[in-house]
């Protein structure tokens, strides 16, 4: 897999478009697209061997990729020559599925910048709720989806479960069926997600702060000693909690591409370890 740091600066459109096309045939209806070698070739590695060399494709500068969804092809496209704006996402129903299947997309073609700006989408669109197509019966589909085509190590899924805990609210009768709808490995997740939000490190601090704020109380109007001791233990706790609960919250779900970038988002926020045996993805 390509990282971030080894793909040069990509070419400008102008410098692309003067350049050789190719043509794509996508789709089992074969819709021909033509684009731009330079492009193609720059942001993704699958295209830049296929391309290069000896290849059929590379000798008559035609690709076939019948099993590709047209759409998200065109989101790629869109993507290559606009250079990442958002606004052209607008025209797309179902947001979250086509950002899952875009990632999906730049995973097989190997394009890592194509797919770390998805993330950031995908990241916005699970985290914020008005971006998230109505959780929870979008997220349904979104999730299938990705536990068919996503490997469990990738943060996306780790972040899919996050987003559905942080959501999705209990209606009379869902009990009954969203056990059936979700995938077992992610209800073994969800398990996971809420036992974390009641760790026994977070409860031991609530309940030295609730011991404490009795004592405060008790000792208020009498015993100033007893008070400030009682005082010094409650905002004891009451910070540990708050810093676990950030480090429990602050977390980041990102792709980044060098180990600088990463190091530097670590000052503010966790990342995920993917540990196999317990199929999590522990923030640390």
């Amino acid at each position: 897999m390509s990282s971030l740091d080894q793909v040069p600066p990509a070419p400008s459109v102008f410098t692309a478009t003067a350049g050789d096309i190719v043509i794509l045939k996508i789709g089992p209806g074969t819709c021909d697209y033509r684009v731009h070698h330079a492009l193609l070739t720059h942001h993704s590695e699958y295209f830049r061997k296929a391309l290069c060399g000896d290849w059929k494709e590379a000798r008559e500068g035609v690709v076939p990729l019948l099993d590709v969804e047209l759409q998200i092809f065109k989101f790629f496209v869109e993507w290559l020559y606009t250079g990442g704006e958002e606004d052209w996402m607008k025209s797309y129903n179902a947001l979250g599925l086509v950002l899952l299947k875009a990632y999906v997309f730049g995973d097989r073609f190997i394009a890592p910048v194509f797919r770390s700006a998805i993330m950031d989408n995908i990241i916005s669109h699970v985290l914020v709720p008005d971006k998230n197509d109505g959780l929870p019966d979008a997220s349904m589909e979104l999730i299938n989806y990705a536990y068919t085509n996503i490997a469990s190590k990738n943060a996306v899924v780790q972040l899919l479960v996050d987003g559905f805990c942080k959501h999705w609210s209990f209606e009379k009768g869902s009990i009954k069926t969203v056990h059936k709808e979700l995938p077992s490995a992610f209800l073994h997740r969800i398990l996971g997600r809420f036992g974390e939000e009641q760790s026994k490190a977070l409860i031991d601090c609530r309940k030295r702060a609730a011991v404490a704020q009795r004592k405060m109380d008790e000792y208020r109007n009498y015993e100033k000693a007893p008070f400030t001791e009682a005082q010094t233990q409650y905002r004891a706790a009451s910070n540990k909690e708050k810093r676990l609960k950030k480090e429990l919250h602050n977390r980041c779900y990102r792709e980044h591409g060098t180990d600088q970038d990463k190091k530097h988002c670590a000052e503010a926020c966790v990342h995920m370890r993917y540990d196999k045996d317990a199929d999590y993805g522990f923030f640390e």
